[in-house]
C-alpha cells in the first residue's frame, strides 16, 4: 500500500478518515500542525526552540499557522513507510504538497460543512486546557466563542494569531486544485450512521483503496466499524449537528459570512 498524507482543515474530520485507513490496515505515524510548536504546555514551547526555521519553513497549521524548519519536516517525512500515513493541517502554500509528491506520498484532502467545522472547533477550544486560545474561549459568552472562530482576528500576546474561518477554508485551494491530490467529502464517507448513506461510503471507499493500492476485500471492515469505538474516535460524526449547536441568533451571519466558500464545496 502507498504511504499517504492526510491534509485537513482541523475539525473537518481527521480523525474519521485516521480510522478509516487504520481499519484499512495502515498506522498513523505523526502530525505535522502548529500545534507542534504552539500550545500552553511547557514541553511544546521547548519544542519550538528545535523547530524554529532560520531562513524560509514550511507554514504549519491553518487556524494559527507558525513557520518551522524544513529540515525537521523532512526528516520526519523520510521516516514514512509503506502502509503508514501522516496527518496535517497544512494550507496557504504549495511547497509542502510538492515536496510529499516527491518523496512518493499520496495527498489526501478531507472537506467538511464549514458550519460543521465551526461548531466542532468552538466544542473542541474550550475542552482543551492545551489548546492556545483555551482561556480566551472560556472567558467568553457561546456565542461570542463562535463569532470569534468565525471572523477570527484574535491575538495572544502575539504567540498566535487567530485567522477567519473563510481564511482558512480559502487555505486549502492549492491543495484542492491540485490534480494530485485525491479530494473526500466527510459527508461521503461518514456512512448512514453519520446522516450519509451507505452507498456513497462504499464508493468513496472504493475510490481510496484503489488510489492507494488497498485490497478491495478490506472494505468491510471499514463498513463494520468505522462508526464506532477504535483507536481514533470522533465527537458526534453528525452531518447536520451544527444546526442545534450554533446559537440561532446568529446562524444567518454564519452563512452569509462563509457564502462564497459554502457555494464553491457545495454545502
Amino acid at each position: 500500500m502507498k504511504k499517504a498524507f492526510l491534509n485537513s482543515l482541523p475539525k473537518s474530520g481527521t480523525n474519521l478518515l485516521a480510522k478509516c485507513l487504520q481499519l484499512l490496515g495502515y498506522e498513523e505515524k505523526g502530525h505535522l500542525g502548529s500545534g507542534i510548536v504552539l500550545s500552553r504546555h511547557w514541553r511544546t514551547r521547548l519544542k519550538g526552540f528545535s523547530w524554529r526555521s532560520y531562513g524560509q519553513g514550511y507554514l504549519l497549521g491553518i487556524d494559527t499557522p507558525v513557520e518551522v524548519s524544513r529540515s525537521k519536516v523532512d526528516r520526519m517525512l523520510k521516516e514514512i513507510q509503506s502502509n503508514m500515513f501522516v496527518t496535517a493541517h497544512v494550507g496557504y502554500t504549495i511547497d509542502l504538497l510538492r515536496k510529499v509528491e516527491s518523496m512518493d506520498f499520496v495527498p489526501l484532502v478531507i472537506t467538511r460543512d464549514p458550519r460543521a467545522v465551526l461548531s466542532s472547533f468552538v466544542h473542541y477550544v474550550v475542552t482543551r486546557k492545551e489548546h492556545v486560545f483555551y482561556e480566551t474561549f472560556k472567558s467568553m459568552s457561546k456565542e461570542e466563542r463562535f463569532v470569534a472562530a468565525l471572523r477570527g482576528e484574535l491575538s495572544l500576546n502575539e504567540r498566535a494569531f487567530l485567522q477567519p474561518l473563510l481564511v482558512n477554508c480559502m487555505s486549502l485551494e492549492p491543495w484542492l486544485k491540485s490534480k494530485n491530490v485525491l479530494c473526500i467529502k466527510f459527508e461521503d464517507l461518514i456512512g448512514s450512521k453519520g446522516g450519509g448513506t451507505d452507498h456513497r461510503q462504499r464508493e468513496t471507499l472504493e475510490i481510496i483503496c484503489k488510489r492507494l493500492d488497498i485490497p478491495l476485500e478490506r472494505i468491510e471492515n471499514v463498513t463494520k466499524n468505522l462508526f464506532g469505538p477504535g483507536l481514533r474516535s470522533f465527537r458526534k460524526g453528525q452531518i447536520n449537528s451544527w444546526q442545534d449547536e450554533i446559537p440561532p441568533p446568529i446562524i444567518k451571519d454564519v452563512e452569509h459570512e462563509l457564502k462564497d466558500i459554502l457555494n464553491r464545496w457545495g454545502y
